[in-house]
Order: structure tokens, then sequence, then C-alpha cells
């Protein structure tokens, strides 16, 4: 039997990918922040603690818009690659960000284009290969036809 993507496929994978496009809780983004200054102030001179809460307060809320995943991973890749010694700067770190970021919101119009879309009378009972091209497909226990359903 052919496989294919069914309404309810796409609402529940739009729903992951919403839920997973949610901002990094600010808690953790100074926490990592937070661990960065520890990391790379090792051995130095303490940094100023009110120069150091400034920092904190800006570059969080110059990233507060970031999805978490991407945020973190974004921090680890701009670490990995600084070639200079130093904490990242906010623009190294957005960098890396902001294709990722893009890429998700890209995935969600797409979903959002496919929800939108006219779907055909997929609940057709007894459509076989022989009437046009369309096969049938089990989604959700119910019988679904596979070919042509949906017009973007």
């Amino acid at each position: 039997m052919a496989q294919g993507l069914c309404r309810s496929d796409i609402d529940a994978d739009r729903a992951l990918v919403v839920a997973a496009s949610g901002p990094a809780p600010k808690r953790w983004t100074i926490d990592r922040l937070t661990t960065l200054v520890t990391m790379f102030t090792l051995g130095r001179v303490a940094p100023d603690p009110r120069q150091l809460a400034l920092w904190m307060s800006e570059t969080s809320r110059l990233v507060a818009d970031l999805p978490h995943d991407i945020l973190a991973h974004s921090i680890d890749l701009a670490v990995q690659s600084g070639r200079h010694g130093f904490m990242p700067s906010v623009g190294e770190i957005r960098a890396v960000a902001n294709p990722l970021a893009a890429e998700r919101s890209q995935q969600l119009d797409r979903l959002d284009q496919m929800l939108g879309a006219q779907w055909l009378d997929a609940d057709r009972e007894n459509v076989h290969q022989s009437d046009g091209g369309f096969n049938e497909l089990n989604c959700g226990g119910r019988t679904r036809v596979h070919a042509d359903r949906f017009k973007l």
C-alpha cells in the first residue's frame, strides 16, 4: 500500500517545529553566557561585575529572538571556530544562527502552505488504481487518496 501524508501529519509536524522554535529561556541564556565568561577569563583579570552584568544583559537581549536549539548550537560553533582566543561576539553567534533560523522559518512557511492548500476529498471510498491513477493509502485508520491529494 502506498504511503503519504495526511493533513493531520502536517499539523503534527508543524506543531513540533513551532514548539522547537521558541526562544531560549532567559535563565538558560544567562547561565550559558556566565559559563562563557568563566571559561574565557580563567587565568586573566576578572571583569568588573558592573561591566559583566551590562555585557550579559545586552548580549542576552541581542540573541533573545533565537530558538533555543539554534542558539545553543550557534554558541558552540562560534566558540569552536573562534581563532582569536576571546569570547565569541554577538555577530559571530548570529553568523551561525541566522541561516539556521531562516531555514526554520522557511520550513514553517512551507508547512503553512501545505496546510492552506486545497485538499481534495480524501475520504472517497472504493477508489482503485484503475479509475484514473489514484491509489489508496491508510492514514489514521481511514483510506486516503494518494495521488493529487492537494493543490498549491
